[in-house]
C-alpha cells in the first residue's frame, strides 16, 4: 500500500462511527470469509456417511457461555490454522473468532441444527450455518430469525475497480432480489405482491455481505456510515483508487401510494446527493430502487430529477416468479 493510499485509508478510519465496531454484521462478516478461505483450501468430499454441516454462533462473554454450558472444548489457533476437521460441530465464537469453543453434533440438515441451537439455548444469537454440499452459507443477526443465503467459494480476494462497480450491482440484484428464489428471499407473499418486512434492512445487509466477501482487500464497505448530512445506507471505499461511493437503498412497494413512492424515491436521490456534497473523496453517489410494484414501468420524474442531482439512480425491477424473470428476456 502506497504512502498516499495509506493516508486516505486512515483519513477514512478516523471518521467512522464508534459504533461500527460493535456492528453485529462484523461477526457475520468474519465466520463467512474464514469459510471462503476454508472452501479454497480444501477439497470437499460429501457423502451419506460424513457430516455436510457445521454451525457458527457469536457470544460477547464466550468463555463464560462455554462453561455454563459444559459441553463445549477450546478450539486453540482457530482462526489462523483453518482446521480441515470442520464439519460435524457447533462452534461458539467471540465475535472476532480469536476465541472458539466447539462440540460434536449429529444434526445432518439445518432444521437438526435449529433443534441443537434451541436445546442449548442459543437460538438468540448471531448464527452462520455452513452447508459444505452446497458450498453456501446462511447466516442472522441476532434480531432475525430468518436465514440468509451467501455462495461460498470460488475467487478469493479479487480486485473490484470502481469502473466495475455497477455490473456487481446488477449480480446482486440478480441472485439476491430479482426473483422470489433470490438468496434474499424478499416476499412474504408474491402473488399478493407483500414483501418482507424491513426490506431495505435486508437488502443492505445483504449487499454488505455480497460485496464484502470477494472484495476483502479491495473494498472497505460501511453500513450506517454517519456523515454530516445523515446516515448513509452503504458507504464504499476503493482502497487503491482512493475513490468513496455512497449508496442510498429504497423499496418500492404496491401497497404505496403513486405520490409516496415519488417522494420515497425523491427523498433517495436527495440523501445520495448530500452524503457525496459532504464527502470531497465522494465521485458517485447511488439511489438504488428496488421495485416491488408489480409493474415494470420507469418513474420518468425520478430519472429526471437524478439527473438533475447528478444521482445515479438505478431500478431494479423485483419479478413475482422465476417465469416471469425468464419471459423479460423474450421479445
Amino acid at each position: 500500500m502506497s504512502d498516499d493510499t495509506l493516508e486516505f485509508v486512515e483519513s477514512e478510519l478516523a471518521d467512522l462511527s464508534v459504533s461500527s465496531a460493535d456492528d453485529p454484521l462484523n461477526f457475520i462478516d468474519e465466520v463467512i470469509a474464514w469459510l471462503h478461505r476454508w472452501a479454497n483450501t480444501y477439497e470437499i468430499q460429501i457423502s451419506l456417511d460424513k457430516p455436510a454441516y457445521c454451525c457458527f454462533v457469536g457470544c460477547d462473554r464466550v468463555a463464560q457461555v462455554a462453561e455454563s454450558l459444559g459441553e463445549f472444548s477450546l478450539q486453540r489457533h482457530f482462526r489462523d490454522d483453518t482446521p480441515q476437521d470442520l464439519l460435524g460441530r457447533v462452534y461458539i465464537s467471540s465475535p472476532t473468532l480469536h476465541s472458539v469453543f466447539s462440540r460434536d453434533i449429529a444434526a445432518a440438515s439445518i432444521e437438526g441444527l435449529e433443534n441443537e441451537l434451541e436445546r442449548l439455548g442459543l437460538t438468540s444469537h448471531a448464527v452462520v450455518i455452513f452447508n459444505a454440499g452446497s458450498k453456501r452459507a446462511l447466516w442472522r443477526t441476532a434480531t432475525r430469525r430468518e436465514l440468509t443465503t451467501i455462495q461460498i467459494g470460488g475467487a478469493f480476494d479479487a480486485v473490484l475497480r470502481s469502473e466495475d462497480f455497477e455490473k456487481q450491482l446488477k449480480n446482486f440484484y440478480v441472485d439476491y432480489l430479482a426473483t422470489p428464489q433470490g438468496f434474499a428471499r424478499p416476499w412474504k407473499n408474491a402473488s399478493k405482491l407483500k414483501t418482507k418486512d424491513e426490506l431495505e434492512l435486508e437488502v443492505r445487509n445483504c449487499l454488505l455481505m455480497f460485496l464484502r466477501l470477494q472484495y476483502k482487500t479491495s473494498l472497505w464497505v460501511i453500513p450506517e456510515s454517519h456523515e454530516s448530512t445523515g446516515r448513509a445506507d452503504l458507504k464504499v471505499f476503493f482502497i487503491e483508487e482512493r475513490v468513496v461511493y455512497f449508496l442510498e437503498l429504497k423499496v418500492f412497494r404496491a401497497s404505496d401510494s403513486e405520490s409516496y413512492t415519488l417522494d420515497w424515491g425523491k427523498k433517495g436521490i436527495a440523501q445520495a446527493h448530500s452524503y457525496r456534497l459532504a464527502n470531497d473523496q465522494c465521485q458517485v453517489a447511488y439511489a438504488c430502487c428496488y421495485d416491488a410494484r408489480g409493474r415494470d414501468v420507469e418513474i420518468a420524474e425520478l430519472v429526471t430529477y437524478a439527473n438533475t442531482m447528478n444521482v445515479l439512480y438505478r431500478r431494479y425491477f423485483m419479478y413475482q416468479s422465476s417465469e416471469n424473470f425468464h419471459r423479460s428476456f423474450m421479445p
